[in-house]
């Protein structure tokens, strides 16, 4: 789950940017905070990619995002995971079976809400602005994100780096570099509808739909 740990951090910090260190950088990020301050829900396709230094593409897959408030739903691979910001399911669809848990636990993963990401993390980064590129006709913005304090066990990665859409101020891809081991994963967006409207249930396992999976209870 790290590497969808990584796409929900990512997803949920869009709504709560703020630069540190850096004028430029705060100036875009600024301006990409109004951007999604103005969003209340999204949906999403986001294409992930695993990259280990000297050997390439290590992995590929596709995850379909859905965030209202603080809950989320992800798609991937045969599996849905539900979290309406009291419970979390995992379904594993093969198995048949449902993981239900509690979304916040007192130490538990620190990645377990949005909420949780924010507070954890808004005062825990550095920002600095790298460069404008253009990248299939469209002007981008590129500033890396890395932890004020780079020896913390509780962060996987060592720098996160952002492209943000020149016109729109909207990320389009981010590439997160894992600590000591040579691997990075860069997501890209590959469709973004902002402020749909999504019912809680969306966010939660339904029994009634799937009455011969197992649901195993570890609350």
């Amino acid at each position: 789950m790290r590497i969808l740990s990584t796409a929900i951090l990512f997803i949920t910090l869009l709504f709560n940017l703020h630069a540190q260190k850096d004028e430029k950088a705060k100036e875009v990020l600024d301006k990409a905070s109004k951007k999604y301050s103005e969003i209340t829900s999204f949906k999403a396709s986001v294409e992930q990619k695993v990259y280990i230094n000297g050997k390439g593409i290590f992995d590929s897959l596709l995850l379909e995002v859905a965030v209202k408030d603080e809950m989320y739903r992800l798609d991937f691979e045969g599996q849905t995971v539900y979290n309406d910001g009291k419970n979390v399911w995992t379904f594993l669809k093969d198995l048949e079976e449902v993981n239900l848990d509690v979304a916040n636990q007192e130490g538990g993963s620190m990645f377990q809400t949005p909420k949780d990401i924010l507070e954890s993390y808004d005062k825990s980064f550095k920002y600095v602005f790298v460069e404008d590129k253009n990248s299939r006709g469209k002007g981008l913005y590129v500033i890396d994100l890395s932890p004020e304090d780079p020896d913390r066990s509780d962060i996987s990665f060592f720098k996160l780096r952002l492209f943000i859409d020149k016109k729109t101020f909207l990320v389009k891809k981010w590439k997160a570099f894992e600590k000591g081991n040579g691997k990075h994963f860069i997501f890209t967006i590959q469709s973004f509808d902002p402020n749909v409207k999504l019912a809680d249930s969306f966010f939660q396992f339904d029994p009634k739909k799937h009455p011969n999976v197992e649901i195993i209870d570890l609350r």
